[in-house]
């Protein structure tokens, strides 16, 4: 369980553990999905509550990636995640309710 900095809310965030290799990927005239949450700046996605061990995989996952990472988020992050792939506005929470 920690704080998040940007929204105080109290989560319990899963940690997860990963060894980076380094894997030469080839792109055969394939379409690649662009990430679901490029348009978003990462301080953006880190202010509705994501947590800082989340936000590379948050910023890098398609829109069917997200799909397997939203559950393993806290729930409020997760909702309104769910909501901006929506096409919806989300404001920016503050310590004391939406600012």
């Amino acid at each position: 369980m920690e704080i998040h900095p940007a929204t105080g809310a109290m989560q319990i965030v899963e940690v997860v553990e990963r060894k980076e290799e380094h894997v030469k990927r080839v792109v055969r005239e394939e379409i690649v999905d662009p990430p679901a949450l490029r348009r978003f700046d990462r301080e953006y996605i880190f202010a509705l509550g994501v947590p800082e061990e989340w936000l590379d995989a948050v910023m890098t996952a398609t829109e069917d990636e997200l799909d397997r990472v939203l559950p393993r988020l806290p729930q409020e992050a997760a909702e309104r995640l769910l909501e901006l792939v929506c096409g919806n506005p989300v404001p920016v929470p503050g310590l004391f309710g939406f600012i």
